[in-house]
């Protein structure tokens, strides 16, 4: 009989257990191994967290960062390889955790097509065509999917954002 997946209240430990797949080993630009022990404890004390557990591994991690306490947030996931059956439960689990968060707003930023050869082509896009582009079913990379089935919504391209200046998507729930 095989082990069911376990879905506990997120603690530090499981974050700085987590070998994140390789599509998420960096996030924004930063090696997500460099978490250092008050980053995994910040995160373990935030709103809306879970750790997902298959035979006592951890596979996911996800949570939501209070911006402003009470009304704003950003969500945040991590996942190891080999997700397989369990994705969907997963799935499942954080949809309806972010389903009863009290608060009002919640963003996530995810990765994105390279946004940097279109605006080669047509350097006086505006902002608004070029988030639909980038939000068109053939440009959806795998993060901006699963967010969207999370409820979340594309609202702006982000680009050169963060540490490693890439093209990210800015997402939003309002309650």
């Amino acid at each position: 009989m095989t082990a069911m997946l376990e879905v506990v209240d997120l603690c530090a430990d499981h974050v700085r257990e987590i070998a994140a797949q390789p599509s998420q080993a960096m996030q924004l630009g930063v090696p997500i191994a460099r978490i250092s022990d008050d980053e995994a404890e910040d995160l373990a004390s935030q709103q809306t967290t879970a750790a997902f557990l298959r035979d006592g591994r951890v596979i996911g991690v996800m949570g939501v960062a209070e911006t402003f306490p009470g009304t704003h947030g950003v969500a945040w996931a991590i996942f190891a390889e080999g997700l397989g059956a369990d994705h969907l439960a997963i799935t499942r689990e954080a949809r309806r955790r972010l389903d009863t968060s009290p608060l009002a707003r919640i963003e996530a930023i995810a990765p994105a097509a390279d946004a940097e050869p279109l605006m080669a082509l047509l350097p006086d896009i505006d902002a608004s065509v070029l988030t639909a582009a980038l939000s068109s079913p053939q440009a959806l990379t795998p993060e901006i999917r699963w967010a969207m089935m999370m409820g979340f919504q594309p609202v702006h391209v982000l680009r050169k954002y963060g540490m490693g200046c890439e093209t990210h998507m800015l997402l939003e729930r309002i309650a």
